[in-house]
């Protein structure tokens, strides 16, 4: 039997845990998450974010994503970019609203970025989610702002809109990491407590 030198031996286990490396990293998506005791986890993306008990988180549905691949699973159907909802916190907020309750949202969304995109960072990012809201006749609320969080660059807008006759405020949280556009989606009745919900996300640490 061939004996190997003790340096064949170190190369071959480098090798293998190479590649074993890579075959995680292409297996790896944004859906590789925890969450428990008021803090939120996602390991793709390697940050937690912890929230008061005032928060409840909700069950994120995946039926748009399922329903994106089961289209693309069909021949001559075009590749479109993976895009997950990936924590939907809610707040109840009594008195408030036309009906005596309403609600405040944070939501944490990604959307794969595909090669040769316009979306080079976060403020590009942040762009298409103003658009959107523009197109459901809300306004600017406020200047872009440039936020660090965890050491990163994030760009947040602040936006105005009408729900059943009440002031709606959303803002939106945007940067980009492992090729994905992320984002923060705050959804509130008042611009102070949507400005709360913003320094909640001081709390984000990378890892």
């Amino acid at each position: 039997m061939m004996r190997l030198s003790p340096q064949a031996v170190r190369q071959s286990v480098l090798l293998g845990f190479l590649l074993v490396t890579a075959i995680c990293s292409a297996q790896s998506t944004p859906l590789e998450s925890s969450i428990g005791a008021n803090v939120y986890t996602n390991f793709f993306f390697r940050f937690r974010y912890e929230f008061t008990s005032s928060w409840v988180p909700q069950p994120v549905s995946m039926d748009r994503e399922m329903e994106k691949r089961d289209r693309e699973g069909k021949a001559g159907a075009a590749k479109t970019p993976n895009s997950y909802v990936l924590l939907n916190l809610t707040r109840t907020l009594p008195d408030q609203g036309p009906n005596g309750r309403s609600h405040a949202v944070i939501s944490f969304t990604a959307e794969e970025v595909p090669a040769h995109s316009e979306i080079v960072d976060g403020q590009a990012a942040l762009l298409k989610f103003t658009d959107n809201l523009k197109k459901q006749r809300y306004i600017t609320a406020g200047k872009l702002q440039v936020l660090k969080i965890g050491g990163r660059s994030f760009f947040r807008q602040d936006m105005k809109g009408k729900s059943e006759g009440a002031d709606v405020y959303q803002s939106g949280v945007f940067t980009v990491l492992n090729g994905y556009s992320v984002g923060f989606l705050l959804t509130s009745p008042t611009q102070s407590l949507l400005n709360n919900m913003t320094a909640t996300l001081n709390k984000i640490q990378f890892f």
